[in-house]
C-alpha cells in the first residue's frame, strides 16, 4: 500500500533485486533480442517512461546506474518506435532488390 494514495501498488523491487543479481544481467541487456518486441511490451512500459519523476536527470540524482538502465529502455522504445517505420522500408527494399537480379541477368545475358 503507498502511504502518500493510500492505494495498492505492485512491489517490483525483490523481483528486480532478482534480476539485477543475475550474473548475466549485462549480457542479457546487450543481447536482447530487440527485433522482436511486441507492441504489447512497448505499452506496458509507457506508464513507467512517461511518468513525470521517469527523467534521466532526476535519476542520475537517485542513482547513476538507475539512469544508465532508464537509458537502455528509452533507447529500446526509441528503437521500436523507428522500426515501425524501418521494417516495411527493408521489405520493400528486399522487392526491389529482387526484381534488379531480375532485370540484371536478362540484361547480362543480351
Amino acid at each position: 500500500m503507498n502511504p502518500e494514495t493510500q492505494k495498492k501498488e505492485a512491489n517490483w523491487w525483490p523481483e528486480s533485486i532478482r534480476i539485477m543479481n543475475d550474473t548475466k544481467f549485462l549480457s542479457n541487456l546487450i543481447n536482447y533480442d530487440k527485433e522482436n518486441m511486441t507492441q504489447a511490451l512497448i505499452d506496458s512500459i509507457q506508464v513507467y517512461i512517461t511518468a513525470p519523476n521517469f527523467t534521466l536527470d532526476r535519476l542520475k540524482s537517485v542513482s547513476p546506474l538507475a539512469m544508465n538502465l532508464a537509458k537502455w529502455v528509452f533507447a529500446m522504445d526509441k528503437f521500436f518506435n523507428v522500426n515501425k517505420i524501418v521494417i516495411p522500408k527493408k521489405l520493400e527494399l528486399a522487392v526491389a532488390e529482387e526484381k534488379y537480379a531480375g532485370v540484371m541477368k536478362v540484361l547480362n545475358v543480351k
